[in-house]
């Protein structure tokens, strides 16, 4: 199908379907026949049970031409699927990690070394492509004047400075029976003043700062910064299990 490509927006032979979450990030959801589970929020809260067992990723169809899908996003797919795995890219590349614990006893890591472009450009292209889906699963994520400018972003590959939609992330238990299989669906919340979108999915969590006014201190602090450095909380299985039933709004 010929059409206009929504990143690039020159009129292209567009893909089928894309992917609005990248599958690699599915790992850990599928189950004994390869497919996962999808529920909303609102399902959860009314047990209704209306549950979804596709066989491959969320995707949309006809919005983006296979020289973006699978050259400009598949670029930022790429570094973020090996940046948690860093065995597979060169010691010089590879991000460092320093583990540390707040005055509470939580446990986070100092990150630093990360390609700042690549990795925030990637959370970037997960929370425009959300915008753009007519997916019930998506349907809090609206972005309206910041989705042209978000677009542009990725288009030029230009992730611009910490404040331009902060990207915080954080990372969950590892450990046998921790919530690890779960993908939870996006949300848009307010908090001083500005609207955050949060994912859920499988292991990562992370948040972006929609809001074109002055940021709150503590997203600048905790978010992706040009040097390659960023905070990554770690949430234990306990914890984990209890920030799930407030995410889901049980």
């Amino acid at each position: 199908m010929t059409g206009i490509c929504r990143l690039c927006q020159e009129e292209k032979e567009l893909l089928k379907r894309s992917h609005i979450i990248p599958d690699f990030m599915y790992k850990n959801l599928y189950d004994e026949k390869h497919r996962y589970i999808i529920t909303t929020n609102s399902d959860i809260k009314n047990k209704t049970n209306n549950f979804e067992l596709p066989q491959s990723g969320i995707h949309e169809p006809n919005i983006l031409c296979k020289e973006c899908d699978n050259s400009l996003l598949s670029s930022f797919e790429r570094y973020f699927s090996i940046f948690f795995n860093s065995n597979k890219i060169p010691i010089e590349k590879s991000p460092n990690l320093i583990s540390d614990f707040d005055l509470n006893g939580n446990k986070f890591f100092h990150c630093s070394n990360a390609d700042y472009s690549k990795l925030k450009l990637f959370f970037l292209s997960i929370l425009w492509r959300s915008s753009l889906s007519n997916h019930e699963f998506f349907k809090e994520i609206s972005l309206g004047p910041h989705e042209d400018k978000i677009r542009l972003m990725l288009l030029n590959n230009s992730p611009g400075d910490v404040d331009d939609y902060p990207v915080m992330i954080s990372i969950v238990d590892q450990a046998p029976k921790s919530p690890k299989d779960y993908i939870g669906q996006p949300t848009l919340k307010k908090y001083k003043g500005h609207k955050i979108a949060g994912f859920w999915i499988s292991s990562i969590m992370f948040a972006v700062v929609i809001s074109s006014h002055r940021k709150p201190s503590e997203s600048l602090i905790m978010s992706l910064k040009p040097n390659g450095e960023f905070l990554l909380p770690f949430v234990s299985k306990s914890k984990a299990w209890e920030l799930m039933l407030k995410y889901s709004g049980l």
